[in-house]
């Protein structure tokens, strides 16, 4: 789960295909004149959902949701709600939702944030979330979610090699070095706002390999070496 404000947004190109055309997409369109229901942007790979509701407190029986094949960008119009987030492993599954590609969980929230106007928040696959929640008095919500298909398996440097064919290999290997210490290294831009021992763990491992830089580059030589591309 990613969230932040929207004006960052473009930090985040390079993590795929698909979430470059939406970080394009929100760049370029005017998000006023858009139509309610299904905005086409990508086909089935990249497409955004327009509607309106209004906001309602908490309920212990209101569902979270998971998906499989789709992040979910969520980007509030106008008005504010609140999202509870919650890992799908403290949660009890209760439908599958297959044609919507969900499945609904009951369960308490780790985490609430407050989604208003000027930031976003991305779910990526089995991340349990439940919008639609009062930040207080009830309001009217105006809510774009773009669905992003999950690509699954995308590493930065295969990604580059795609993307940046004037980079030379060492290049390709510093521009990797650089994007994984922008994002996760000691003063990173990357958040986390549940708590995952296991996942906070792999993290703080991340960033002391990140700290030896050559030590690091060397391990992705050897990655690089044995690697074969499309």
């Amino acid at each position: 789960m990613i969230f932040d404000r929207l004006c960052y947004l473009a930090r985040y190109r390079g993590m795929s295909p698909n979430i470059d055309r939406v970080i394009d997409f929100l760049q370029t369109a005017d998000l006023t004149a858009l139509p309610l229901g299904r905005v086409e942007i990508a086909g089935d790979e990249v497409y955004g959902n327009h509607f309106t509701y209004t906001t309602a407190p908490l309920s212990q029986g209101t569902p979270f949701e998971a998906h499989q094949r789709y992040l979910d960008l969520h980007v509030v119009l106008t008005g504010i709600e609140k999202v509870a987030l919650a890992p799908i492993e403290a949660l009890e599954p209760v439908e599958i939702r297959a044609e919507e590609d969900a499945v609904m969980y009951r369960g308490a929230p780790k985490e609430i944030l407050t989604l208003e106007q000027g930031a976003f928040l991305l779910v990526f696959p089995g991340e349990g979330h439940l919008p639609k929640i009062a930040a207080g008095t009830a309001v009217d919500v105006d809510k774009l979610v773009l669905k992003i298909a999950y690509l699954g398996g995308k590493r930065s440097y295969s990604y580059g090699k795609k993307n940046h064919i004037e980079l030379s290999q060492e290049e390709q290997i510093e521009r990797v070095y650089q994007h994984l210490t922008e994002k996760y290294g000691k003063d990173g831009y990357a958040k986390t706002y549940l708590k995952d021992e296991e996942f906070d763990n792999s993290i703080e491992k991340l960033r002391q390999a990140l700290s030896n830089k050559e030590e690091f580059i060397n391990r992705i030589r050897k990655i690089v070496d044995k690697m074969s591309f499309e």
